[in-house]
């Protein structure tokens, strides 16, 4: 779920993408080091730092907070990431399905026979073999089977359907609030805040939407960007660049995909035309 701390993880990745361009092992825009962290400033850490020419920015929550919830009879959730099988099944020879590949997540390997369906629930790490023995166990049951290697086989030449089901994401918005913002720039000189004020400021300035770690984005809106010069003969030089991000609190949950479809068919008097695994 997205909450305030992976909006404030996401500013210092932008800002730490602004001060390092060219990546933080390649010199930032300014000669000296820059610490980047969500939350406010340690004082005894941060005077010590300055004394060497460190700066600091600091990305920080800040009391405002409106509620924003939209739509509050939807809570519909919403499939954000399908991913790609890592099984793949095959019919190769009458009566015989070819199983391949290895397994990182969980997976529903299906397959029909003469419409019957039989599912094994797959688990991280299985191989192509032990999902062709599984399988042959719960078929034997009903009718004989056998596995060799990641081959199953099934006597008498029975029509055979093999499906390879997978987990999707799906994101359910709970609640949204708009959150004010504080990026905060400590500098022994103005020099140095300029470079880094400038830099930030143009990064954030094209960017309308801040990605969150559950796939949904945060709408940035900016606010303003107060200099503060009140402990300059102190060497501490202060640049406030003030946003508010649009964000929902949401639920991330797994489900399974579809891999063994029923239909039923009834009539206008609900009387059964028929029923069966498709």
């Amino acid at each position: 779920m997205a909450d305030i701390s992976d909006v404030l993880d996401a500013l210092v990745a932008l800002c730490g993408q602004a001060i390092y361009p060219n990546g933080t092992s390649q010199p930032g825009v300014i000669a000296e080091d820059v610490r980047i962290y969500p939350g406010w400033v340690i004082p005894d850490q941060l005077d010590k730092d300055l004394a060497k020419g460190i700066a600091t920015v600091n990305v920080y929550p800040m009391p405002e907070e409106a509620r924003t919830t939209r739509y509050l009879n939807r809570r519909d959730p919403i499939c954000t990431e399908i991913p790609a099988p890592q099984l793949e099944a095959a019919v190769t020879n009458p009566g015989e399905v070819t199983y391949v590949g290895t397994l990182t997540n969980p997976h529903n390997a299906a397959l029909l026979v003469d419409g019957v369906p039989y599912v094994y629930p797959a688990q991280a790490g299985d191989t192509a073999a032990i999902v062709a023995a599984s399988l042959a166990t719960l078929i034997s049951v009903d009718r004989p089977a056998s596995s060799a290697g990641p081959v199953l086989s099934i006597p008498g030449d029975p029509t055979l359907s093999p499906r390879i089901g997978v987990f999707g994401t799906t994101v359910t918005e709970l609640k949204r609030q708009r959150r004010s913002i504080q990026i905060i720039i400590w500098c022994k000189t103005p020099v140095q805040r300029t470079a880094i004020g400038r830099a930030i400021d143009e990064k954030l300035a094209g960017i309308d939407f801040i990605s969150l770690p559950d796939l949904t984005g945060g709408w940035l809106l900016y606010r303003g960007s107060p200099y503060d010069d009140q402990f300059s003969r102190a060497n501490t030089y202060r640049r406030d660049l003030r946003y508010t991000v649009d964000y929902g609190t949401t639920k991330v949950e797994t489900h399974p995909t579809i891999t063994v479809p029923y239909m039923v068919v009834k009539n206008q008097a609900d009387e059964l035309i028929f029923e069966r695994y498709i």
